[in-house]
């Protein structure tokens, strides 16, 4: 009997350690693998990384516009105040942030002017024509889609697929938004749509 139990219980010891090791290997789920939440995506007013941001400093002496492009690290280089931290910040708060760099230190006073020099987003399949349109303003995806001409005969309207810039894939019933506000979901510089052609 003892000799059974010890059996058994050493099956029992080998068996755990097998199913330790196996969780080590496929990655059971614990609390630590357990996936984040999402990160929002940007709003159409927030600066991010690989954007081209037209700069115009209008004061009392004559200084060149300056086109730069978003470094990897956030940054951008101005004349005289060397790197500037851009990224992830409204356009106004960079406005101000610049012209308190610049003023009082270099000029008495200083207007800063801050423009995108390359915001699109994209819209493909069935739509009447498919292009990337220049991102000038806060849009949603029915606006965005009226811009390519509206829908084809063939576009199927409930399940319109938008990949965001961030890599995020989601899928829009573009009939429900056509009466539900709250489902005509806004889009952001690079996003793409795409319309797909319905099963018939």
């Amino acid at each position: 009997m003892l000799k059974s139990l010890h059996n058994n219980l050493g099956r029992w010891a080998g068996g755990g350690c097998l199913v330790a090791v196996a969780c080590l290997l496929l990655g059971c789920a614990t609390e630590t693998n357990k996936p984040g939440p999402a990160t929002p995506p940007p709003d159409g007013d927030t600066v991010l990384v690989g954007e081209s941001l037209r700069i115009t400093l209008t004061g009392p002496a004559a200084l060149p516009q300056v086109e730069q492009r978003i470094k990897e690290d956030g940054t951008i280089t101005l004349p005289h105040i060397g790197s500037v931290q851009a990224a992830n910040k409204k356009v106004k708060a960079l406005e101000d942030e610049i012209q308190k760099l610049y003023v009082p230190k270099y000029f008495v006073y200083l207007t800063v002017n801050i423009q995108y020099a390359d915001r699109f987003y994209y819209v493909g399949g069935q739509v009447r024509s498919p292009s990337k349109f220049p991102y000038v303003s806060e849009i949603t995806i029915l606006k965005a889609i009226d811009a390519a001409g509206g829908f084809t005969d063939y576009a199927n309207k409930k399940s319109v697929l938008i990949k965001r810039a961030t890599g995020k894939l989601e899928k829009v019933d573009c009939e429900k938004a056509l009466t539900t506000p709250t489902k005509d979901v806004p889009i952001y510089p690079n996003d793409k749509i795409e319309v797909n052609m319905r099963k018939w």
